[in-house]
């Protein structure tokens, strides 16, 4: 379809002004799997002026160029128009779908997942379950979970874990998230966990959440982000701007 302005025009005249695109997404499981719909709304100022006129997105092309959503064009048509959408909203819309990365679950692998506070340690029992081996460090307490805290207490705990058949969760507290302290501590570095992810509440401010991942970063590649579920905020999607894919649990590899 090329440039979605150029073909309204086409089909409606010159004067013809495409004033809104938005996305509604209906059925799926937990945003996934939904059918995406999107309207379009035209302005056409001949014959009446200021009348809008709300389109499907297959109301946009003839009958003859219409694509099925399941034939090879449809995803460039679809890009065309989500990058339309990129430039007129806000990230975080449905429209801007996030990269994932699937965790899978090999025995003896060592997963840390970092985060601010407390906020560490639900998201790593949650992920190791009945079938993985949880472990705190850092700046977090808790008397249900061993820790490690050094590069030797990781390794040995590793080979038990790969002894096991099972995956090893490490929850990293991060305290209140200074950047200056983060960098200045390089237990991250000297235990090399073999994937670390970072738990993110969305409802705090992108520029805070980016500085202390980024000190983070210093010490060891940050794979993928988990958005902490429950916190209300209309600017969730500014996770996106961190440049990762958000986290997905994985079946045992």
């Amino acid at each position: 379809m090329g440039d979605p302005v150029a073909h309204v025009r086409d089909l409606h005249g010159p004067n013809a002004r495409l004033v809104r695109i938005d996305e509604v997404r209906t059925g799926g499981i937990g945003g996934f799997f939904a059918r995406r719909h999107l309207d379009l709304v035209v302005e056409i100022p001949d014959p009446v002026a200021g009348s809008t006129t709300s389109l499907d997105e297959e109301d946009l092309v003839p009958a003859e160029e219409r694509l099925s959503t399941q034939g090879p064009g449809f995803g460039r048509v679809l890009g065309d128009l989500e990058s339309m959408l990129a430039t007129r909203r806000p990230l975080g819309r449905a429209g801007n779908l996030p990269r994932i990365a699937v965790l899978r679950r090999e025995p003896g692998e060592l997963v840390m997942i970092a985060g601010l506070l407390g906020e560490a340690l639900p998201v790593a029992a949650h992920l190791a379950g009945a079938t993985g081996i949880l472990r705190i460090g850092g700046g977090l307490e808790s008397r249900a979970a061993g820790r490690i805290d050094d590069r030797r207490a990781a390794v040995l705990q590793k080979e038990d874990a790969r002894e096991a058949g099972l995956p090893l969760f490490l929850a990293w507290g991060l305290g209140s998230g200074d950047p200056a302290q983060i960098a200045a501590d390089t237990r991250v570095r000297q235990i090399a966990p073999d994937r670390l992810w970072v738990a993110i509440d969305p409802a705090r401010k992108h520029d805070d959440t980016k500085a202390w991942v980024g000190a983070l970063a210093e010490h060891h590649r940050v794979d993928a982000y988990l958005p902490l579920a429950g916190p209300h905020t209309a600017s969730a999607g500014t996770l996106g701007l961190l440049g990762l894919p958000r986290g997905e649990p994985g079946s045992l590899g």
